[in-house]
């Protein structure tokens, strides 16, 4: 009778140890996968507020394609989704105007440069020529407006996508165990 029960808890532990690897291994992926899904649905929320271009002959494609997203771990095991404009992207495939429409320019003046020590600004120069002042460029709401309107989508994505792998997962672990 001991020996039943010495194989039954071993059994018991042998379960436990893959239960285990599956929360380590699997679930980790489907959570990835959901959360890709979603920001794929947040990137194209925000592709569609980008604007027109309102000079005739160009277009916003490449402000389009400067859109992304990207899914890291955290140290304390937790995943977290990035969605913007020029995350996810190698250097140089983003034009250097997107950044600036989205987020704006502060005022911007003729004859003077800036002062950099350590990659900081931390001062101007007068180079002796006139002031002039330039303008600036205002802030868009692109990727808070395209967000907002493709969260519900995102969301019900990501439930969908993890509820899928979650039970390809489990079959695919009860195959591998025997279990029926």
């Amino acid at each position: 009778m001991a020996a039943v029960d010495v194989s039954a808890s071993m059994q018991l532990k042998d379960v436990f140890r893959q239960v285990e690897g599956l929360q380590r291994d699997r679930i980790p992926r489907a959570a990835r996968k959901a959360m890709n899904a979603g920001g794929q649905q947040m990137v194209y929320g925000i592709r569609r507020a980008v604007p027109r271009a309102k000079t005739r002959g160009h277009s916003n494609r490449s402000t389009k394609r400067s859109v992304g997203k990207r899914v890291r771990r955290q140290r304390d095991g937790f995943y977290c989704l990035k969605v913007g404009m020029g995350v996810g992207k190698k250097r140089g495939t983003v034009p250097k105007h997107a950044p600036a429409n989205v987020a704006g320019t502060v005022d911007r003046y003729t004859g003077a440069k800036q002062i950099r020590k350590r990659g900081r600004a931390v001062g101007l120069e007068q180079t002796g020529n006139s002031r002039k002042f330039r303008g600036r460029v205002t802030g868009s709401d692109v990727v808070r407006m395209g967000v907002e309107q493709s969260a519900a989508t995102a969301e019900q994505k990501m439930l969908e996508v993890a509820q899928r792998e979650l039970a390809r997962e489990a079959s695919s672990w009860e195959q591998r165990n025997g279990i029926s």
